[in-house]
């Protein structure tokens, strides 16, 4: 004749010591008070702990797969592209000089205005850099010291004054790609060819100091233009302005 528990009311063997139910111990034949003082202390039996082992498991494993899929530093890859990208019809237009570096082909050459020296009065157009840059306009140019850290050094300062600058590259040579560090309070423009670019302020990020790349896919330019709001006084710094020509 079996038992029953007195605690979860199930059937339980003659000879058990403890309910398989809900783990109480039994009270033995001919007793009146249960075994020990742990008669009715909740055990649970060891199947009932395989659902908390898979779950503690799972929700590790979310974690740790949650990290890798949305990492605390930048993205990089596909998505970095997507945020320092823009396609044009004629040409793509870069906002990182590393991603712009690695898409370049050709070798580059860099104008970083050291060899000119530091002037306060404006320069007299047409103005021949030493890596063979032409200077020409009616903006206001001079040769500055930045005091950035990424534009160490002598940089070149444009203050717009209703008036455009172009810069000829040297020799009249055509150009496949062209880019170059900058500091500005507002937004520029670039033309190069029939496509007007605009370049944003450069903020406050890496120091104050942002960077505007171009390859071109065709009709490559012997010269770009560069053109600032009217009301920008602080106008534009400008330093690195490094090239690729184009292939012959």
């Amino acid at each position: 004749m079996p038992n029953r528990c007195t605690t979860c009311d199930t059937n339980v063997a003659p000879d058990a010591a403890y309910c398989t139910h809900c783990g109480t111990r039994l009270v033995a034949m001919g007793a009146t008070t249960p075994l020990g003082t742990e008669a009715r202390t909740w055990r649970w039996p060891h199947f009932r702990l395989v659902p908390l082992v898979l779950l503690s498991v799972g929700l590790l494993l979310g974690l740790l797969l949650g990290r890798a899929a949305f990492p605390n530093h930048a993205p990089t890859g596909a998505e970095q592209l997507t945020l320092n990208l823009e396609a044009y019809p004629k040409a793509t237009v870069y906002w990182n000089r590393e991603l712009w570096a690695a898409a370049v082909q050709g070798e580059m050459v860099t104008e970083d205005f050291e060899r000119d020296g530091m002037s306060q009065q404006p320069l007299t157009f047409p103005y021949l850099t030493e890596r063979g840059l032409v200077l020409h306009g009616e903006s206001k140019v001079t040769m500055q010291r930045s005091g950035l850290p990424l534009l160490a050094g002598t940089s070149l300062h444009v203050q717009q004054l209703n008036q455009d600058l172009v810069v000829q590259f040297p020799a009249g040579r055509a150009i496949a790609a062209f880019g170059f560090d900058y500091k500005a309070a507002q937004p520029w423009q670039l033309t190069v060819n029939n496509t007007s670019i605009t370049f944003p302020k450069s903020g406050v990020a890496f120091g104050g100091v942002a960077f505007v790349g171009v390859i071109l896919h065709d009709l490559y330019p012997r010269s770009v233009v560069l053109s600032g709001n009217d009301a920008d006084e602080g106008g534009l710094t400008l330093d690195n302005l490094t090239f690729v020509y184009a292939p012959k």
